[in-house]
């Protein structure tokens, strides 16, 4: 009974394995100093290879606009930084193979059997605002970054395994990020829970853009600090319950250990984060 299955899980790893070639090799030999193309635009041969080759996506999902607020809660990883509670927007929509997912969006270009293949913008946010902690009050705000790459995913028996591989094209970190998880969704009647863990690969330039101490920034308290690339591992859940046919309530809890390359940074003071989010929707 699992022979389809597994076959097509061979054909969709023998696809990211593929592009994955295709990333490093930009990466390694055509990046600027080499005076060849810009590596973003390298990036998405890619995806107009299997553009052009494909056939178009066919969405499962019900369209739909699903707006609503919530409330953030973090324990922040940074020297003499309070709790963060911050109010948030929430946006959830979906409409043929186009969705929006709260600080994601994409378009699900390709599709055999339960595998996906998507092209995806999503928001960071991370590091410190130097408003919030008076150590740190002399350092540089660092900004949200806007990521673009590639989503695959693939549905089986034991839940969904996605992979994201992508790179910053708003010029904040100039890096590249990889994340692979795995979820389980639990259905009863009208409520969902979804457990996953998750490893996330950010490179050099992403942990010294955010945990970095430049020699300008530099003091006796916080030495200057060059960080390298490192894997962070992540474990968490997402709860979706409708009270009714338009109303429902989100909610997320995760817990993030990071590896010694941001927890050795002078500016950090713990080597794990904690964030949770309540909020409440409206289904149009």
């Amino acid at each position: 009974m699992l022979i389809f299955p597994l076959a097509s899980a061979f054909d969709c790893v023998k696809i990211i394995f593929s592009l994955v070639e295709v990333l490093s090799f930009a990466r390694i030999y055509l990046t600027p100093k080499g005076n060849y193309m810009d590596i973003r635009t390298v990036y998405f041969l890619p995806l107009i290879f299997l553009l052009a080759l494909s056939k178009p996506a066919i969405s499962s999902e019900s369209p739909g606009l699903r707006i609503g607020v919530g409330v953030a809660a973090g324990h922040d990883v940074f020297v003499d930084t309070d709790r963060r509670v911050d109010v948030v927007p929430l946006v959830f929509y979906r409409q043929g193979n186009f969705y929006i997912d709260g600080s994601r969006a994409g378009y699900e270009f390709y599709q055999t059997g339960a595998f996906k293949v998507a092209v995806q913008l999503q928001v960071r946010r991370e590091g410190f605002d130097p408003d919030d902690s008076e150590a740190l009050k002399d350092f540089e705000d660092h900004d949200s970054a806007l990521e673009a790459g590639f989503l695959f995913s693939y549905d089986w028996f034991l839940g969904q395994t996605s992979f994201f591989g992508g790179f910053d094209v708003s010029s904040a970190y100039d890096g590249d990020v990889m994340r692979l998880q795995h979820a389980y969704p639990i259905h009863y009647d009208d409520f969902v829970l979804v457990p996953y863990v998750a490893a996330t690969r950010r490179d050099r330039e992403l942990n010294v853009y955010y945990y970095g101490v430049k020699p300008e920034e530099a003091t006796a308290r916080f030495p200057q600090f060059n960080s390298d690339d490192d894997t962070s591992y992540e474990l968490g859940v997402n709860i979706d319950y409708r009270l009714s046919q338009r109303w429902g309530v989100i909610g997320s809890l995760a817990y993030e250990q990071f590896h010694n390359s941001i927890a050795d940074s002078p500016i950090v003071e713990d080597d794990s984060s904690f964030k949770s989010l309540i909020g409440v929707t409206y289904q149009f």
